[in-house]
């Protein structure tokens, strides 16, 4: 899901960006790969974005609203399925995560990407925040930024090595872990 924001010719440059830094990581991606993958020039990647930081920032913005509009996709409640939806389960998801961990990585040096990434863990805290019963909002917040730490630990090990970590694998583990945090609601 890219944003609609974006003109369709746009949507699919970004597209492109998600697939480079997937495959090639955040430091060797070039502009050129992201025109080739498009199916456009380099010049119309640079009329859509501003230069290379303004790309990365696009294709950061769709890979977490994908990641995001995954989660939000079930109202409420710690359903496994509502989480499992979201890991890196599918060669789709693979690429949304790959491109999440390389910002994750550049959130030390760049200050504008540091700033993205807090804002959007709070909007996740926020959203879940408002999915479970708890009568104490600092034992719901903790629980919270805990399945949100494991998502993430899991996240990482399913996309640096997906043949370790099949689908099979991050379901019982995010299910053993919810199981725990949550026994009467998942």
């Amino acid at each position: 899901m890219l944003s609609e924001s974006l003109p369709e010719k746009a949507q699919a440059i970004t597209a492109a960006a998600i697939d480079a830094i997937h495959e090639k990581g955040l430091d060797r991606f070039k502009l050129t790969d992201v025109a080739r993958k498009a199916g456009v020039t380099t010049g119309a990647v640079t009329y859509y974005f501003e230069d290379k930081d303004a790309l990365l920032m696009a294709a950061f913005n769709a890979s977490w609203q994908r990641l995001f509009a995954q989660v939000e996709a079930y109202e409420h409640g710690w359903q496994l399925e509502r989480f499992i939806n979201s890991m890196p389960t599918s060669e789709d998801k693979q690429r949304s995560w790959s491109v999440w961990l390389a910002f994750c990585g550049r959130a030390q040096t760049s200050e504008a990407i540091n700033e993205h990434y807090r804002l959007y863990y709070a909007q996740l805290e926020a959203l879940l925040l408002k999915s479970i019963d708890r009568k104490d909002e600092g034992t719901a917040r903790h629980d919270i930024r805990t399945v949100i730490a494991a998502m993430d630990g899991i996240g990482l090990c399913a996309t640096l090595h997906p043949e370790l970590w099949p689908a099979e694998r991050q379901h019982q583990c995010l299910g053993e872990m919810l199981g725990h945090l949550f026994p009467d609601e998942t």
